[in-house]
């Protein structure tokens, strides 16, 4: 019997334990669903994200940027672009993409063709913390965004689902 409770407070705890390694992993909680992205971006401004250095070229080399709730911290060459990756499937994607320093984004490729981006504009949420958002509608294939920083260094980017967001 003493065997049987040993093991039943053992697995109790190895539960626990994973229950609690999950949620940081999970990202964001229930507490973010239905919330604005928009807004849900002013309160990651803060966090640093995951690191990845930009590509000088537009290609498989690019490290990727995953749509998702948290952000990425992007090291940029000086004076000259530097190159993300974007993967959308078959569904496509509409997406925002944040930036905490006006005029970074400096272009948007699907594949070797050059295309449209949209006008930035601050976000209303937070105008002064992210000068700049783009609201994206991605079709499937491999999309490259360009950024530009004179300087070069560390920049905070963000992209993430458009669902709930509102431009009001």
């Amino acid at each position: 019997m003493k065997e049987i409770e040993t093991r039943d407070r053992t697995l109790a705890s190895a539960a626990a334990a994973l229950a609690a390694l999950a949620l940081p992993l999970a990202g964001c909680t229930e507490e973010t669903e239905g919330e604005d992205p928009a807004e849900h971006a002013c309160e990651q401004v803060q966090e640093a994200g995951m690191a990845v250095t930009a590509s000088e070229a537009a290609d498989t080399t690019a490290p990727e940027l995953m749509v998702a709730d948290t952000p990425h911290t992007v090291t940029l060459p000086a004076g000259v672009p530097g190159y993300v990756r974007v993967e959308v499937g078959s569904d496509g994607a509409d997406a925002l993409l944040f930036t905490r320093t006006a005029d970074l984004v400096q272009g948007l490729w699907l594949g070797t063709e050059e295309q449209t981006l949209p006008t930035g504009a601050p976000n209303a949420a937070c105008p002064e913390d992210l000068p700049d958002h783009f609201d994206l509608s991605l079709v499937e294939g491999t999309w490259y965004i360009e950024m530009l920083s004179a300087q070069g260094g560390e920049e905070w980017v963000m992209l993430t689902s458009a669902a709930g967001h509102s431009d009001e």
